[in-house]
């Protein structure tokens, strides 16, 4: 693990994922204890092509740099939720929207084995977007798998097991621009406190701080290190867990004198898999700590919710 200060997110060095069986060992020890102690990490030494990292962040602020009547032509409708958003385009009033009325933006994509499916809420301008993130999102793929086959390994599951329970084909991807705040912009541009529903979130972000993670009841600022990966447990992977690992409530802050830009992809179960305790980490001293249900159900709840803190995961509480 990276030297870092107690109250900072944990740092770790993914490099020794490719040494031997010790050093794989203490890369996993450490991934469990920060899923256990923080939900979050940051990883460095990833495998992840630096450059398609850049050019990823690069053309998606292309996109946000286009006029509005541009990125219009993928916009949000009833009944779906792929492609570009504004607060003003929904009204953000309330305490349970995504965010308040304000110029934080964002575009949400779909990831499919279907490269047809995939093409549904891609902007053709800029022109290098689609083969840009289709590329981003097949390493992000890559990643999530080790991430995920770190983090069970540790309670004892195989990799055929750990395949079965969360799906990283058909992922999907939030990104969030956040512009430079003017004197005449409304008050608000806090993306409210909120923990994810699935798997794992793997973020990438600039170098421009703003997200914000709640540890032993305060704010603490999670600085981006360069290069890295920014890691969070989700509510599912709390609940298949049975409590051992924890998702945390964190929160996007706008910057006052910088643009932001952040890159979220998101694994989790299949809409029509039960998500429960699992059987294997089960015992007379480790009982059910969570209720069963189709996932389809806890990502209705929370998207009818909205963005509201861990109120999702406490209603599927048992103890």
């Amino acid at each position: 693990m990276v030297n870092q200060m107690e109250d900072e997110v944990p740092v770790i060095d993914f490099a020794g994922l490719e040494g031997d069986q010790e050093q794989r060992k203490s890369v996993s020890r450490q991934v469990a204890e920060a899923c256990q102690t923080w939900g979050f990490f940051q990883i460095v030494n990833h495998g992840t092509n630096p450059e398609l990292m850049k050019r990823s962040k690069q053309v998606s602020k292309e996109f946000f740099y286009l006029p509005e009547q541009e990125k219009m032509k993928i916009k949000v409708g009833p009944g779906n939720i792929r492609g570009w958003n504004h607060s003003k385009l929904t009204g953000a009033t309330g305490d349970n929207e995504l965010v308040k009325p304000d110029t934080v933006e964002h575009i949400f994509l779909a990831q499919f084995p279907d490269d047809e499916e995939n093409a549904k809420g891609y902007p053709l301008n800029p022109p290098s977007y689609r083969a840009t993130i289709l590329e981003y999102a097949g390493e992000i793929r890559t990643l999530h798998s080790k991430i995920l086959s770190v983090m069970w390994e540790m309670l004892g599951l195989s990799a055929e097991q750990v395949e079965k329970l969360i799906s990283v084909e058909h992922m999907t991807m939030r990104t969030n621009f956040y512009p430079l705040r003017k004197e005449s912009d409304p008050p608000g541009g806090v993306c409210h406190p909120h923990s994810d529903p699935g798997g794992i979130t793997i973020l990438l972000a600039d170098d421009v701080s703003g997200l914000q993670v709640k540890k032993d009841g305060r704010w603490v600022q999670v600085d981006p290190v360069p290069g890295a990966f920014i890691v969070n447990v989700g509510d599912s992977a709390e609940i298949m867990s049975n409590g051992t690992y924890k998702s945390v409530e964190h929160r996007g802050m706008p910057n006052q004198t910088q643009e932001r830009l952040t890159i979220a992809s998101f694994s989790g179960p299949m809409l029509e898999d039960e998500v429960g305790p699992l059987d294997e980490i089960l015992s007379e001293r480790n009982p059910p700590r969570y209720r069963r249900d189709i996932f389809r159900n806890y990502i209705r709840s929370f998207h009818m919710r909205g963005l509201d803190g861990k109120n999702g995961l406490d209603a599927y509480k048992l103890l």
